[in-house]
């Protein structure tokens, strides 16, 4: 997991699907606005890769968390909100 810790209080927002086109530019738009922002993706092979990655690139060079899982995974989203 790529994890930062929120120590301004800033409003958080997760977003699944967040390196999709929709997604990337919703992660952008919060950052913008100060946000802290975490984005979820799977990465599945819907989509070439690289157009996920392009596309997630410029949130995560504003300071979005990018964490490669599925929301399907349990066990996962109850570590990542257990880490929010």
């Amino acid at each position: 997991m790529n994890q930062k810790q929120n120590n301004n209080n800033s409003p958080r927002a997760l977003i699944t699907g967040g390196a999709g086109f929709i997604g990337s530019h919703v992660a952008e738009a919060l950052l913008k606005r100060g946000w802290d922002v975490w984005i979820v993706d799977s990465f599945t092979d819907y989509y070439d890769r690289s157009i996920k990655q392009n596309n997630v690139q410029q949130a995560l060079q504003q300071g979005a968390s990018l964490i490669e899982d599925d929301i399907t995974n349990g066990a996962g989203m109850v570590e990542l909100f257990d880490e929010l």
